[in-house]
């Protein structure tokens, strides 16, 4: 039975990352109501869970209440019961973030991207991926906030990573490219 939540959870991830909220949805409710049957309300699975729904009702559904229901669930279990180096933490303390970035408030969302950092630093290789994109989103939102210095030297330190490991015409690098270009173009007016 574990296996078809596991199946169910799987086929959620696809959905969500294909942009169809009602299939993720389906899925990802049927592999939570699973994990929770044979595993517990408070296990780090179950936790897993909450942090996919919630990303999928931030960046399907544009349904931020919702998400931070779900993210806020997932994080509670997850404290409790992970390592607080977990990558599976750091996931969730980002889809925290970017839903906070989303809803504008700005603090919350530095506050939980940069706990997502400090453990993807800790754990990944300094070229990782994960990390890049979490100093572009730091770059991103210190932008938001009107400081841009501190903007900038997120940035940066994203796109010196990208530039290690993605091809010149990859969509991230060039967000990223994009992104300081246009913090430039403001520093400058």
């Amino acid at each position: 039975q574990l296996a078809n939540g596991n199946a169910a959870f799987g086929l959620g991830k696809v959905y969500n990352l294909r942009m169809d909220a009602d299939g993720g949805l389906k899925y990802l409710e049927e592999a939570l109501c699973t994990r929770q049957q044979l595993l517990g309300q408070d296990h780090a699975d179950v936790g897993e869970c909450y942090t996919w729904i919630g990303r999928l009702h931030w960046s399907v559904r544009e349904d931020y209440d919702e998400a931070l229901i779900n993210l806020k669930k997932a994080v509670k279990i997850q404290e409790a019961v992970l390592p607080p180096d977990s990558l599976a933490l750091a996931n969730t303390y980002h889809n925290l973030g970017t839903t906070y970035d989303l809803l504008e408030e700005y603090d919350l969302g530095v506050a939980y991207y940069t706990k997502a950092l400090k453990i993807r630093e800790k754990l990944l290789p300094n070229d990782h991926p994960s990390i890049a994109m979490s100093y572009n989103n730091l770059g991103k939102m210190y932008q938001d906030k009107g400081n841009y210095t501190r903007a900038l030297q997120y940035l940066e330190k994203s796109i010196e990573i990208s530039r290690k490991i993605l091809p010149p015409t990859h969509a991230e690098l060039k967000r990223t490219e994009n992104n300081i270009r246009r913090l430039k173009d403001k520093m400058k007016h």
